[in-house]
């Protein structure tokens, strides 16, 4: 099955008549009756019936959209989705804070009246590692290799 094919069956399905649906589409009424065909050949059950001029779902179509069309829109909405989250996660400031606090609470919503579309993501950050960080800064270069290296063989035991 390719996804242009569903895309087809489910706008006849739809509007049950192939000439509107072919003209919605734009494609030649032929090539969208062959289409259809060609997906009913490879499930091998038909999914329209004649009733007088007009076609109708048979049972097995019926069935087919109702679990084809949220898939569908699923699928046609994943791009709008991922620009969404890519202009989010550009307009994100992730913070690591030690604890919660009213100052940094205050900066918070003081830059949000700013930048409205600004998201703020908080992590909490392990007092123990905050700690180790503020020692290894102060820690003159000469001892620092073995610290480092003090630094990683005790790491090692928390994670």
């Amino acid at each position: 099955m390719e996804l242009t094919q569903l895309k087809y069956f489910l706008k006849v399905a739809e509007l049950q008549h192939i000439t509107r649906a072919s003209e919605e589409l734009h494609i030649a009424q032929p090539a969208l009756t062959q289409t259809i065909h060609r997906l009913e050949k490879e499930l091998e059950v038909p999914l329209f019936g004649m009733k007088g001029r007009n076609i109708v779902l048979t049972e097995y179509g019926r069935y087919f959209y109702e679990k084809l069309k949220p898939l569908l829109t699923g699928i046609f909405d994943l791009p709008e989705q991922l620009q969404t989250m890519a202009k989010m996660e550009n307009a994100t400031i992730h913070l690591n804070v030690l604890a919660a606090s009213s100052l940094v609470t205050r900066a918070i919503i003081e830059y949000k009246k700013l930048m409205m579309k600004c998201i703020f993501k908080l992590a909490k950050m392990k007092q123990m590692i905050y700690v180790i960080l503020l020692l290894l800064q102060n820690f003159s270069t000469i001892n620092l290799y073995k610290t480092k290296m003090k630094f990683l063989s005790v790491m090692k035991r928390f994670f």
